[in-house]
């Protein structure tokens, strides 16, 4: 397993044409993605429900799920 950094295209599957461009780490690991609530909230994407994570140090946090349309660049 590994990490390493790549642009990425974030968009509202609802409304494609909000989006956004940033460089998100990547961990060929992780089974969800995080990003940033506020980023989210931008392209109007909204959490549909919540789930208790167990992260990789052992601590349990709830989180906010929703959908996104991820993309990177050709």
């Amino acid at each position: 397993m590994g990490m390493f950094q790549v642009n990425v295209r974030v968009a509202n599957p609802a409304q494609p044409q909000r989006f956004f461009e940033e460089r998100f780490w990547v961990d060929t690991g992780a089974l969800y993605t995080f990003v940033p609530k506020g980023r989210l909230n931008d392209i109007g994407v909204k959490p549909l429900r919540s789930r208790e994570l167990i992260l990789a140090d052992g601590r349990r946090d709830r989180r906010l799920l929703g959908e996104a349309l991820l993309s990177l660049p050709e």
